[in-house]
């Protein structure tokens, strides 16, 4: 029998596997943060994403609050969205379903991500918006951490992650 807990109706946690399992996307960051705060997701940690789109939009970095979020209750309000099913438009600098990544990367937390996608879109980079020179390039990267080394690589299917990345080439640490 596989132990797991749930969590405010918005995550499953499996410990032994060290995965979760998300209602929504900005609740991946939301737990990712949460689980770093308790001390069980270290700083610059990898992050495999799979997913039919990319997520990778860099105004994550720009939510209200997300620097200065340092408790759960913090996190869960930096992490709330608006209510899509009743047609609002949702403000820019809030958690979205698409920028969730880029959030984490501004905390630190995420450092290295593989996108497992079929979104013909190329990653957003560092390099793109230090090559774009406009102020809300310039405001985004000033919220980045100094030391942030992102670091990706895109798949097109898992497929072709699983034929490169298996546990005999050493090349990813499994455990």
């Amino acid at each position: 029998m596989i132990k797991w807990e749930r969590d405010i109706q918005w995550k499953v946690y499996f410990p032994k596997e060290k995965t979760y399992i998300m209602r929504d996307h900005n609740w991946a960051f939301a737990a990712w943060e949460i689980e770093r705060l308790k001390g069980r997701l270290n700083k610059s940690s990898v992050l495999f994403h799979v997913d039919s789109h990319l997520d990778d939009c860099p105004d994550g970095v720009l939510v209200n609050g997300l620097l200065e979020a340092n408790t759960v209750e913090k996190i869960l309000s930096v992490a709330e969205s608006y209510d899509r099913e009743a047609g609002q438009t949702s403000p820019s600098n809030i958690m979205q379903i698409d920028n969730f990544i880029w959030a984490a990367l501004a905390r630190g937390t995420i450092e290295e991500v593989f996108y497992i996608s079929r979104d013909k879109q190329d990653v957003v980079t560092l390099k793109d918006l230090q090559n774009q020179s406009n102020a809300s390039s310039e405001l985004i990267l000033s919220k980045l951490p100094s030391d942030c080394k992102y670091r990706h690589s895109k798949f097109n299917d898992l497929e072709s992650f699983l034929n490169l990345y298996t546990p005999e080439s050493k090349k990813i640490s499994w455990r």
